[in-house]
This record gives C-alpha cells, sequence and structure tokens, in this order.
C-alpha cells in the first residue's frame, strides 16, 4: 500500500474509534439519567435493565468493530483477494492443489 492509502486507511480507524468513544459516553449518561429516573420514582423492578442491557449489545458489537475484532481486513483488501482467486493467482495463500485438483477434470 502506498502512503495516501495508508494515510486514509489510518483516518478511517482513527475515526471509528473516536465515534465508539462518543458513543460509549452517550450509553452511560443515558442510562445514569434512567437510572436516576427509576430511583426518583420509587424503585421497584428495575427496568432500565433492558435498556442497558439492549444498547450494550450494540455499544459491544460498534466496540468489535471499531477496533478491528470483528472485521481484519479491509474491503480492499478482500476484492484484491477475490481477483486473484478469479484471476487463478493462487500465491496469495490458497491451497492450489485443491483447486487444480478441482479444476483438472472440467479441462479435458
Amino acid at each position: 500500500m502506498d502512503d495516501d492509502k495508508l494515510m486514509l486507511e489510518a483516518v478511517k480507524r482513527v475515526k471509528a474509534r473516536v465515534a465508539f468513544r462518543n458513543h460509549f459516553v452517550s450509553y452511560v449518561s443515558v442510562n445514569a439519567l434512567l437510572i436516576v429516573i427509576y430511583l426518583i420514582t420509587g424503585a421497584g423492578y428495575f427496568w432500565p435493565i433492558w435498556p442497558i442491557v439492549g444498547w450494550g449489545f450494540g455499544l459491544f458489537m460498534h466496540f468489535l468493530s471499531a477496533y478491528g475484532i470483528l472485521c481484519t481486513k479491509t474491503m480492499e483488501e478482500e476484492v484484491m483477494q477475490e481477483y486473484k482467486k478469479l484471476k487463478g493467482d493462487f500465491s496469495s495463500g490458497i491451497n492450489s492443489d485443491y483447486y487444480m485438483k478441482e479444476k483438472a477434470p472440467n479441462e479435458n
């Protein structure tokens, strides 16, 4: 990758992490407010658990995405890998023997 592409990828990753941090601050603030409302209205059944758990799942998925745990490849890398497969370039770590055995009977 050249420097321009690396810089664009770095900016994209930093933006994703900043967006996650903003999401986290919103999550904590809103859920703290819901807990205060719960306490003011007389407690009882702890209903704030539902938005905490539901939104928490979304926040967790956002974390995995922002820090590269969900997907480690960029779209460009996946496209290049698929292109190489279609072109027949098996030097990208794909087991070429498997594909060549599958391909041989069809060529006759």
